[in-house]
């Protein structure tokens, strides 16, 4: 792999996912996210872009971006993933079609409203 293009990362949205990191360890604790369960970030992450995809492009609690949410509790998926799950654990808990099933309910909500 060449070189890291860490000029390539939009900063100012990075700035954003730290402030809804920073708001939620005010809420909580620093590093309360880790005692929580891989499926918990999942369904948190998949409810904040379910709320993006159907107009709720801000969080009503904190003012921030409901995608910055989603990629916050990714960002937690990923590291939970890393350093705490095998990736067995993953695939057994996590099936894909929990994903489809969201999206498909979310599109239903759109199409009814």
């Amino acid at each position: 792999m060449s070189k890291i293009r860490w000029d390539l990362i939009p900063w100012h949205e990075v700035r954003e996912v730290a402030e809804v990191i920073t708001l939620g360890a005010e809420k909580h604790s620093d590093y309360g996210w880790r005692d929580k369960e891989i499926e918990d970030h999942f369904a948190a992450a998949m409810r904040h872009l379910i709320d993006w995809r159907t107009g709720g492009i801000i969080d009503e609690e904190t003012g921030k971006s409901a995608l910055a949410h989603c990629i916050n509790r990714l960002l937690f998926v990923m590291h939970v993933e890393k350093n705490y799950t095998s990736r067995i654990d993953i695939e057994e808990r996590i099936r894909p079609s929990f994903v489809d099933d969201i999206f498909e309910m979310a599109k239903k909500d759109v199409d009814t409203e």
